[in-house]
């Protein structure tokens, strides 16, 4: 079955993007990761999560996972962060989208991250918080107001909005 573009059919236009992904260059994969970005093929969604999860290169990886964030509905792909993130892959677009996207179990998951050492993964995991929509946002809130005191102040300015979004009363100083 071919997706259709105003043109007409576009399935034979995207088959050298999905040889492009099968490279042996990591180079050429992760441009074609961002042309995949660009022009939102969701067509490609699988061979994309293929990559996410099986590439040897981490850099195409990460490109892997930017790419997955850009098309459209990015919590289609949640099961592939999930395994991204439980198999050790911990970047950025990963922890933001199982922050953003994902469900209470999945939040649980990241929320130890918001102890990281990388100042830019506890950033990604508040700001995917702050769209976040939970059942039990609880836990949620007791790790954001932690990173209330966090050195970075990006961090902090994430957790504020985050616990903004959800509300809670508990960081408005007295």
């Amino acid at each position: 079955s071919y997706a259709y573009s105003h043109s007409g059919p576009i399935g034979p236009v995207l088959d050298p993007l999905r040889r492009g992904l099968l490279s042996e260059n990591p180079r050429f994969r992760n441009a074609v990761l961002a042309a995949i970005g660009s022009c939102n093929p969701v067509t490609l969604r699988t061979n994309v999560e293929k990559i996410l999860l099986f590439d040897p290169s981490a850099w195409v990886r990460e490109g892997a996972a930017s790419t997955l964030l850009r098309l459209d509905q990015p919590d289609e792909s949640l099961p592939a962060f999930r395994q991204a993130f439980a198999s050790g892959f911990k970047n950025e677009n990963v922890v933001y989208a199982l922050a953003r996207y994902g469900n209470d179990d999945d939040i649980r998951a990241v929320l130890p991250v918001l102890k990281s050492k990388d100042e830019n993964l506890r950033r990604s995991v508040a700001q995917g918080l702050s769209q976040a929509r939970l059942d039990k946002p609880r836990p949620a809130c007791d790790a954001l107001l932690e990173s209330l005191h966090d050195p970075s102040n990006k961090v902090r300015i994430a957790a504020m909005r985050a616990l903004g979004h959800f509300r809670d009363s508990r960081a408005i100083a007295p």
